[in-house]
Formats: structure tokens, sequence, C-alpha cells
């Protein structure tokens, strides 16, 4: 179960990383992907500085030294981690759906609907 909770996790970030470089590609700026995950995983070390802004920081520095806005890197970065957090919403939805009345989950999918 360990190892299966691992490579979940692997493909999880992986797949970040993918998504903000097509984030970018979509608006327009070419990115390498060794150049991607660089400033994906640099940037994401500023987690572990207080304060909640130093990844989006880091993150807006490196992609500005690889010739893209800083504008840019930050809206895609906060695109792709709404991405994120929906499909997460619809999958625990989706449990949940097993376990609990539909009269709680199908509030809460409305809920998403609108907020998207």
């Amino acid at each position: 179960m360990a190892l299966l909770s691992f490579i979940i996790l692997l493909v999880t970030q992986i797949y970040m990383v993918f998504l903000w470089r097509e984030i970018l590609q979509k608006g327009g700026k070419k990115i390498k992907i060794l150049d991607a995950v660089s400033i994906f995983y640099l940037s994401a070390l500023g987690r572990y500085i207080p304060g909640k802004v130093w990844q989006l920081v880091g993150l807006a520095y490196l992609s500005e030294k690889r010739g893209i806005e800083s504008e840019v890197a930050i809206t895609s970065s906060i695109l792709s981690q709404s991405y994120a957090v929906v499909s997460g919403l619809f999958i625990s939805i989706g449990v949940m759906g097993r376990y609990v009345s539909m009269y709680y989950v199908i509030p809460l999918l409305i809920i998403l609907i609108v907020i998207m």
C-alpha cells in the first residue's frame, strides 16, 4: 500500500509540472521540460520558508531568468493549482457519494459548478 501511495504521489507531482508547462504554452510561452522541472521544484523549496508567498516569489524570479514574465508564471501557477483543487474536490465528492447520502453531495456539486 505504501508503494502504491508513493507511485500516486510521484505521478501527481510530475503531472503538476506538465500542467503548469501546458498552461504556459497555451499562453504563448515556450519552455523546455527540464527548465519547467527546475523552476517548479526549486520554487517549491519556498514552501519551507515561513510565509506563504515565497514559493510564488521564487517561481516568478526563476521564470524571469528563463525569459517568462513573472505575471504569466504566477497566473499559470495559480491556474494549475486551481485545477488540482477542483479535480481533488470532484474525486472527494465521488468517494463521499459512496458513504454519504446524496442529499449532502448534490449541494457540494452545485457549489462547485457555480464557482467554476
